[in-house]
């Protein structure tokens, strides 16, 4: 008694879904970036991400702070690194700042993780390439 009709599952076309979802995951996530897009200066020794558990600081072109990525006023900087100081039991922070920043709120923005007791401030800049010498 043979109906011609098979039973099995058909997993081709399931495999080729997956394999070009594969594919598409590997092209797009080196692209992504974290943190916040700011135009970084560049220096010969680098770090190109910070390491996880390590927050990090940033101040932008327009003078907008943020922390973790996320904006925060000034005015609550300290106090969210003084929580982070607590909880974490951390005093070392990342800290990047647009090149073209004005030079005046990035000092401010220094001096108020230093009031807040963090001890190591790590500053985050692009690899210097060969042509920017």
């Amino acid at each position: 008694m043979s109906s011609g009709y098979n039973a099995e599952p058909n997993v081709v076309p399931l495999t080729d879904i997956l394999l070009v979802l594969l594919i598409i995951f590997m092209v797009i996530t080196p692209m992504l970036k974290k943190g916040v897009d700011v135009k970084l200066p560049e220096a010969g020794n680098v770090i190109t991400e910070p390491p996880e558990g390590i927050d990090t600081v940033s101040v932008r072109k327009d003078g907008t702070v943020y922390y973790n990525a996320s904006p925060i006023d000034i005015s609550k900087l300290n106090d969210k690194l003084l929580e982070y100081v607590e909880e974490k039991n951390q005093t070392k922070v990342f800290f990047k700042a647009d090149q073209e920043g004005e030079y005046g709120k990035v000092v401010n923005v220094i001096k108020i993780i230093r009031d807040s007791g963090i001890e190591m401030v790590g500053i985050i800049t692009d690899k210097k390439t060969k042509s920017s010498d």
